[in-house]
């Protein structure tokens, strides 16, 4: 059937064309565009996918209202709340290149379940660096009231490659910071930190433009009553 293979051609070169323009745009380029046509073919041509302007990787996938999302490896519904989690694990198996995933099973937590008054349920993943928790960073699963997966949106962070052992203690991250708040705000009196939490910092994530990835320190900084501030300290160069 010569359509059958006429249509994936046709929809890599259309992905490669938005690729393109979007280059010339000043917008970032999909880490796979390859995949990214294979999961508009795999939909019928129905999915539309956006990118996430600081890494390239898919932040929103979704099909409409009444398609399915991707290929399914079994045509029985998925219709309890395991049989949904089996389900988005396998769309991330099966197109986690887009997004920039290697392993499912290595680079997320505990899938978590929430419903709507809808009857659509959410299946939420946050990523994790060789156990670390990456800040920012979870894809959650949307499945409709009739128990079809119709989208896939959040943010992951591609290509972390860092030493997750941290070479400055929690103690030191706490000092630095309380340093640093009380710099900001010398007329700040009784500050102090909060037990640190160790994590995975993306530059530039919330800008949407390109960025480092650091091993962090997140210190919560504050007084009780007018001062509460985030500080992030590089857990190897204290900075």
């Amino acid at each position: 059937n010569r359509t059958k293979y006429l249509l994936p051609a046709i929809l890599l070169s259309l992905a490669l064309s938005a690729q393109a323009q979007g280059a010339g745009n000043g917008k970032r380029e999909a880490i796979d565009p390859n995949g990214v046509a294979r999961l508009v073919a795999d939909s019928g041509g129905n999915a539309q996918v956006s990118v996430h302007g600081a890494t390239g990787a898919a932040r929103f996938v979704r099909v409409t209202p009444g398609q399915k999302l991707g290929a399914q490896r079994s045509a029985a519904r998925a219709a309890t709340d395991d049989a949904k989690k089996v389900r988005s694990a396998e769309f991330l198996a099966d197109y986690g290149s887009i997004f920039g995933i290697a392993n499912v099973a290595g680079e997320f937590g505990e899938a978590r379940i929430a419903k709507d008054r809808q009857g659509g349920t959410h299946i939420t993943r946050k990523q994790v660096y060789q156990g670390v928790p990456v800040f920012g960073a979870e894809l959650k699963a949307h499945f409709d009231a009739a128990d079809e997966l119709v989208a896939v949106n959040g943010t992951f962070i591609p290509g972390i490659a860092l030493n997750p052992r941290p070479t400055r203690s929690a103690d030191e991250a706490g000092r630095a910071a309380v340093a640093m708040v009380k710099a900001d705000r010398p007329q700040a009196a009784r500050l102090a930190a909060k037990s640190p939490t160790l994590l995975v910092f993306r530059e530039g994530l919330a800008k949407g433009v390109a960025g480092t990835n650091h091993l962090a320190w997140q210190v919560e900084v504050g007084n009780g009553a007018d001062v509460r501030e985030f500080v992030y300290i590089d857990a190897h160069t204290g900075k």
